[in-house]
């Protein structure tokens, strides 16, 4: 996994106060369907720590990975692992070290 600043534009802004979220305006993940690699991509207002969470449609987590935020565009490069890029819907999510969970994007994984 990389996590890398960039110069691409993001509508999505997380707010960020003593390294905790406090809001989390969105953040976008392509392509979309995707064969299980994908990218998600948000902006930081300061460093923070975050956690990746992907989800499978009943709910079950099926990847956590720690991040580490920059302050501005983030670009997080991610692969399911063989065993669960199984085709179907995925949720993918954003938390914080509070263990607070920001609304996730679904994605299509296809073969």
């Amino acid at each position: 996994m990389r996590v890398a600043a960039s110069c691409v534009n993001s509508s999505a802004t997380l707010k960020v106060v003593n390294n905790k979220v406090v809001d989390a305006g969105g953040y976008s993940v392509y392509p979309n369907p995707n064969n299980g690699s994908f990218a998600c991509m948000f902006s930081a207002d300061a460093e923070c720590d975050l956690t990746l969470i992907v989800s499978d449609i009943a709910g079950k987590t099926v990847l956590t990975q720690a991040i580490h935020a920059a302050k501005g565009t983030n670009e997080i490069q991610e692969t399911l692992p063989e065993n669960i890029q199984r085709p179907g819907m995925y949720n993918v999510s954003l938390g914080d070290n509070s263990k607070k969970i920001y609304s996730g994007v679904k994605i299509t994984v296809t073969r």
